[in-house]
């Protein structure tokens, strides 16, 4: 389910504007490798953005709204009919997913748990640990920004007021634009897929603040309650 979530709402992607300064940063004049060399650099070196997608491959839809920050996360995700939400708060997961999402986990734990229920357990260990990569700022980002084939070099042009130059891309499935700020930090302002995958993702407040509180009521993975027990 992760790699599919990855495909449909990370790597098709659209950011839109942040604040990002008035100044011209000099981006425009790289080559199309150096701009998104540059992009993932300013990226991959935010200590917080917020990413918001809609994405479909076919009859496979997904939405993706995350806040990621270096020891912190809210991520909201589906896919055809799962739903779930994780909170990251340092080294604690906090897990809360509709009937489908958890009968996927009932199954692989053979435990039985309550609706609307929010599961707490460790982030690096345990079962819940699993779903900690989709919590991580230093993995999703790069995510956004790979892709194979020849990159084509646009114009400068504006995206909802934000002046940025734009980088395209013909993959086997769609072509995707990637436009990417000149001035200011060259961070990634939105990725459009087209084709058989489309997309829309907008990446913003990079490097503000994110305050998340986690569930007060959530309930130790290791207390759910054995399947036939």
């Amino acid at each position: 389910m992760r790699l599919l979530l990855l495909c449909l709402a990370i790597t098709l992607t659209p950011a839109v504007l942040v604040g990002c300064g008035s100044s011209d940063n000099g981006i425009a004049s790289k080559s199309a490798a150096g701009i998104l060399a540059a992009a993932r650099a300013a990226a991959t070196g935010a200590s917080s953005v917020r990413v918001t997608s809609n994405a479909s491959i076919g009859r496979a839809k997904s939405t993706l709204n995350a806040s990621y920050a270096r020891t912190q996360a809210h991520v909201q995700s589906s896919l055809f009919d799962i739903h779930y939400e994780v909170i990251r708060d340092a080294n604690t997961l906090y897990v809360k997913g509709n009937r489908a999402f958890n009968r996927g986990l009932e199954r692989q734990l053979a435990v039985k748990i309550p609706p609307n229920t929010w599961l707490k357990g460790s982030a690096h260990s345990g079962s819940l640990s699993q779903i900690t990569p989709e919590t991580e700022l230093t993995q999703e980002l790069p995510v956004i920004l790979t892709g194979s084939g020849p990159l084509t070099k646009g114009t400068v042009t504006k995206l909802d007021g934000q002046p940025a130059i734009t980088l395209t891309q013909k993959r086997k499935l769609s072509t995707a634009t990637l436009y990417v700020a000149t001035t200011g930090e060259p961070y990634p302002l939105q990725l459009n897929k087209t084709g058989t995958e489309t997309s829309q993702t907008t990446l913003t407040n990079w490097n503000k603040p994110i305050h998340i509180d986690p569930p007060t009521n959530a309930l130790e993975i290791s207390q759910l309650p054995r399947k036939g027990g």
